[in-house]
């Protein structure tokens, strides 16, 4: 069958399971979003605010660039989307979308479920290339795209949007394989679009591209072709020429005193050496047993099936290699005794690690007295490394067995590996307790430029999914060579959907703070948007927009959300981080009748022409008090939309 239409079936195949997978989202594309309305709102909003200032820069509008990077909220602080992801390819994605509806729920949504149907069409892609078994490949794919930790992370589209992974290490064979210029365009492209899609996987990922490609040019002894080696140079100077207008504007905006992430942030969100055996409490089958730990986006279960496959791919790597070297040269006398011995050791100094990181440190005891105690790192790697050591020495064919160098599953577990360890942060921590050593990733963030930058190292976990999934193609293409192999696929399929469900998934979850009243359950598109906006829309340009309640996520969140309406600059904000100008007006305006007056020069300073009153997040004594507040300083009410009231103020 031809390879393009089996890659068509299984891109339908993966819209099929991917509706199902989001019920009920489908029915309710263009009205509510997925997970809750928090980061979604957000991300919502850049995607609107690219599209306009996209579609601005297709017309020839060359200034959109910049007017773009200035977004309208955070005013009068500059670069304000910089505090945040840019989402430049999800939004050149939802272009056609948006120019035929305006909905950005519709645009958000259907990118949500592009990035589950495109992961698994490159897994399976990769896995197929790999293996040469479709049907292995079909079910390596639904691993990556419906992994579990994707339900905990339903929030952040950017994390989402993980599968250009798969398809940047499949071009990257497929070129140098078979030299084709298309394969060049099409590695680059994916590479890039993978990075700007998101800021965590352009430094997170791109290191294990390079990775990657240095083995597959060593296993396929090319480092003396030098056409290739300038070709991939090539490459990457386009890489870095086509990534650089993306990235110059958070560097001017770390220049201009947004600071790196405090060690202290970015270890609180890294992963616990247990989190790989916990899921977020909505999964169905795993929720209520693998319990979600009391650190954020620590839910990096990647289900039992893929595990399970990835140790049959290993394992038949192993006996292939066992059985390869059958006619080696046996250990004889005291050398087979020491061999033996060589695996003791190694053994147990692989259990004691393990245990060491799962558990932080245990002792068990018998009869009351402690028996085998477990603490620390250092012995237990000697104990390894010393074991591993003896074998290679003293038997040859160990030393022939473990040239697995060869095979791209020794490179995608070395890789998975390394990605699980950077995972645990500068900080390590098992089962709750520090650890007693430092994380690789401590020397990342003091000397490599951007790890000082992201505060989530727990998302490495998953670049050590796409390795896992190779590792678990092969088990399943070793299962599928068996007889009654489609019925094996079958049945492994269904039973990993069932392990990694969340249907019915969350919709539209939301949520409040303390002090103030939790904010409407419901968000609209543009056209539909709470008439205040619409109203806001209508004033002229060089208007200034303050929200109150002031400084409350949940709130702040709807402003910006409503912001692609009107389109006017706004004091409030909300992103990834905050500049200090916003902290500011928040200690002032949170609570703005404790200190009237500072709460008003606020205002002032800002440059403010119209303050939205939002009546409905108060008490009637309070929210009267304030608009009293406004009024004596010469705010003249004017419309008022249900709860909502629009104040002018003196110019």
């Amino acid at each position: 069958m031809n390879p393009a239409h089996t890659a068509s079936r299984a891109a339908a195949f993966y819209t099929l399971v991917a509706a199902l997978m989001t019920w009920p989202l489908v029915p309710q594309l263009t009205s509510a979003m997925p997970g809750d309305l928090g980061d979604p709102l957000l991300n919502a909003w850049i995607l609107a605010w690219g599209a306009d200032h996209a579609s601005a820069l297709l017309g020839g509008d060359l200034t959109a660039y910049t007017r773009w990077w200035n977004a309208n909220i955070f005013h009068p602080a500059p670069l304000a989307l910089a505090y945040s992801e840019h989402l430049a390819p999800q939004v050149v994605a939802g272009l056609p979308i948006w120019w035929l509806t305006g909905n950005v729920l519709l645009v958000y949504n259907v990118l949500y479920l592009a990035s589950i149907v495109l992961s698994g069409l490159g897994t399976y892609l990769l896995v197929r290339d790999l293996t040469g078994r479709p049907r292995a490949a079909l079910v390596a794919g639904l691993f990556f795209a419906f992994v579990p930790y994707r339900i905990a992370q339903t929030a952040h589209i950017q994390v989402l949007w993980s599968q250009w992974m798969p398809f940047t290490l499949f071009a990257l064979r497929r070129y140098l394989r078979d030299r084709s210029p298309r394969w060049w365009l099409a590695a680059l492209a994916a590479l890039v679009t993978q990075q700007l899609s998101c800021g965590y996987y352009l430094i997170y990922f791109t290191p294990f591209v390079a990775a990657w490609l240095a083995w597959e040019l060593t296993a396929r002894s090319l480092w003396r072709e030098t056409r290739l080696l300038a070709a991939l140079s090539v490459m990457g100077a386009a890489d870095l020429v086509l990534a650089w207008p993306f990235l110059a504007p958070y560097l001017e905006l770390r220049a201009l005193g947004f600071d790196a992430r405090p060690l202290a942030e970015v270890a609180s969100f890294s992963a616990d050496t247990t989190a790989y055996f916990a899921v977020h409490e909505t999964n169905r089958a795993w929720g209520s047993i693998l319990t979600s730990l009391p650190r954020p986006e620590n839910e990096l279960f990647p289900g039992l099936l893929p595990l399970l496959m990835a140790a049959a791919g290993l394992a038949a790597m192993a006996w292939r290699r066992w059985t390869a070297t059958a006619g080696a040269t046996q250990a004889t006398g005291w050398r087979r005794w020491a061999v033996f011995g060589a695996l003791g050791l190694a053994a147990a100094g692989l259990t004691g690690l393990v245990t060491y990181l799962l558990t932080g440190g245990v002792t068990w005891r018998v009869a009351g007295l402690p028996a085998v105690r477990v603490r620390g790192i250092d012995r237990n790697l000697l104990a390894l490394a010393l074991g591993l050591l003896v074998l290679l020495v003293l038997a040859p064919r160990a030393r022939q067995w473990c040239r697995w160098g060869a095979d791209v599953r020794g490179c995608a577990l070395v890789l998975a590996i390394v990605a699980v360890v950077l995972s645990w942060g500068p900080a390590p921590v098992g089962a709750g307790r520090t650890l007693e050593f430092q994380g690789p990733y401590l020397w990342l963030y003091d000397h490599v430029p951007g790890f000082d930058g992201l505060r989530v190292p727990a998302r490495l976990a998953m670049v050590a999914y796409v390795f896992l999934t190779v590792l678990a193609g092969y088990g399943l293409a070793a299962l599928d060579r068996r007889r009654q192999g489609a019925r094996v696929m079958a049945l492994v399929g269904a039973l990993f959907l069932v392990e990694s469900t969340g249907v019915p998934i969350t919709i539209g979850e939301n949520w409040g703070d303390p002090g103030v009243a939790m904010p409407s359950d419901r968000v609209e598109p543009a056209a539909t948007a709470p008439p205040v906006y619409r109203h806001l829309a209508g004033l002229p340009e060089g208007t200034v927009v303050a929200e109150l309640p002031f400084g409350y996520p949940s709130w702040e969140l709807r402003y910006v959300f409503y912001s692609s309406v009107h389109h006017h600059r706004l004091v409030n904000g909300y992103s990834g981080g905050f500049p200090y100008s916003y902290m500011a007006a928040a200690a002032a305006l949170q609570s703005p009748l404790d200190m009237p007056d500072r709460a008003w020069q606020t205002l002032r300073s800002a440059g403010v022409t119209h303050v939205v009153l939002h009546k409905a997040a108060f008490d009637a004594d309070h929210s009267g008090r304030i608009l009293a507040w406004l009024v004596a300083g010469g705010g003249r009410p004017g419309a008022t939309f249900g709860s909502d009231v629009l104040v002018a103020l003196p110019r």
